[in-house]
């Protein structure tokens, strides 16, 4: 009887161990192979899409986004809190130096300049009193001293009220155009609010990066050419100014140039891609 059990139980074992050896051939795909030929690749990696493909290096010189610079820009801020009264110019208007740009109603610094005048004039006039009072022997030290003091401060309080007349005009620094107006006439605004942006179109550079590896074979003075895209040309120009420091997680710099001549189709913001 134990030996009948022990046969069956043999039988069973070899019966499962066929089985799975039946089950992993089946599993393991079948792979191609040719004698002295390449090894073919499984038949799921043989049909990717053309876009996983990694694209091909190309020869052309390597391009590099750039845009148009003023040299002489500037955002103008109130010098100080008013009314706006004056806004002669619109986004786009030309102007010369020293034409104004920006007016404040000025009443209330008038007024303050007026009344330090008249404290200055009125402590000189004391002061001469006192120097007076000393010939003739009949003066009083700190008295004397006191009308001095009282003096410089009514002289700081002119030049104090003085400076802040002239905060109420904002003229041009240089010549140019008015790139941003955001503020309106008659509006009230702070200290530090911004007024209006001005630029100088006449004089122009490119800003870009290129790799920090390239500043050895690209020194300033270097020629190149630039592409920009708003006017379609392409324009000569030199390697005018390099940054002081490079960016070390990105491993580029930032270089300058200047268009080799003037071009009055070209505007401060219009970008394109340059080329040594």
């Amino acid at each position: 009887m134990m030996l009948r059990l022990g046969t069956i139980f043999a039988s069973a074992l070899f019966v499962f161990a066929n089985s799975a050896v039946v089950y992993a051939e089946e599993a393991t795909p079948s792979v191609a192979t040719v004698p002295n030929g390449p090894v073919l690749a499984p038949p799921e990696l043989r049909h990717l899409p053309e876009e996983n493909v990694l694209p091909s290096v190309s020869s052309d010189k390597p391009l590099y986004t750039v845009q148009v610079l003023a040299v002489r820009s500037a955002k103008i801020s109130a010098p100080m809190a008013g009314r706006l009264t004056s806004l002669p110019l619109r986004d786009g208007d030309s102007f010369h130096k020293g034409d104004l740009l920006v007016g404040f109603d000025c009443l209330l610094a008038k007024s303050q300049q007026a009344h330090a005048k008249a404290e200055v004039q009125k402590y000189r006039a004391l002061v001469e009193t006192q120097n007076n009072l000393r010939q003739l022997q009949s003066w009083s030290v700190s008295d004397y001293r006191t009308t001095k003091a009282d003096l410089a401060a009514a002289e700081a309080d002119l030049g104090v009220a003085q400076a802040t007349l002239l905060n109420c005009t904002v003229n041009a620094p240089f010549d140019g155009k008015v790139s941003e107006l955001p503020v309106h006439q008659d509006q009230f605004v702070t200290v530090g609010n911004p007024l209006i942006s001005i630029v100088d179109s006449s004089e122009l550079e490119i800003s870009f990066l290129i790799p920090a590896r390239l500043l050895a074979s690209h020194p300033i003075g270097t020629h190149f050419h630039v592409t920009i895209d708003e006017t379609g040309k392409k324009y000569d120009a030199v390697l005018s100014r390099i940054s002081g420091a490079a960016d070390p997680v990105s491993r580029t710099i930032r270089v300058y140039g200047i268009i080799s001549s003037a071009h009055d189709d070209l505007f401060p913001g219009m970008t394109g891609d340059a080329n040594f």
